[in-house]
């Protein structure tokens, strides 16, 4: 059996993507993803190759995975997970559950607001769920 070699390291480019949620009573229109996802994808895929064990695509994240998921925050209440330690303005949020499309999962998102632009959500972390 033949296994795909895991992608190179995930470069240090976050993506920007228009959006129209209302978080937190604000009309959110910017959406910045991180590339932290990325490093995930990279940790499972050489873990399966590792063990030999061909990866479950439907635990891959991709930009338009977590898009799906940014958008299940419209209109929802958010848990406060405190501030960024050098940029007060940087808000950090946790909800949960978010639904993973492909594969019915729930996940806890993590993402944080910035008070200075109002319009600004950045997408910080995807939680696995507990097995």
């Amino acid at each position: 059996m033949k296994v795909k070699k895991p992608p190179k390291k995930p470069d240090n480019i976050s993506r920007v993507y228009r959006i129209k949620e209302t978080i937190y009573e604000t009309k959110r229109t910017k959406l910045v993803i991180s590339y932290h996802y990325q490093k995930r994808n990279f940790e499972y895929l050489r873990g399966c190759e590792k063990r030999g064990v061909k990866p479950d695509k439907n635990r891959l994240f991709n930009n338009q995975v977590i898009r799906d998921m940014v958008q299940q925050l419209d209109n929802k209440e958010l848990e406060s997970r405190g501030t960024h330690p050098q940029w007060k303005a940087w808000k950090y949020y946790a909800y949960e559950p978010v639904i993973d499309k492909r594969n019915q999962r729930n996940y806890r998102i993590i993402i944080f607001l910035d008070d200075d632009e109002p319009e600004f959500v950045g997408f910080v972390n995807i939680l696995y769920p507990e097995q």
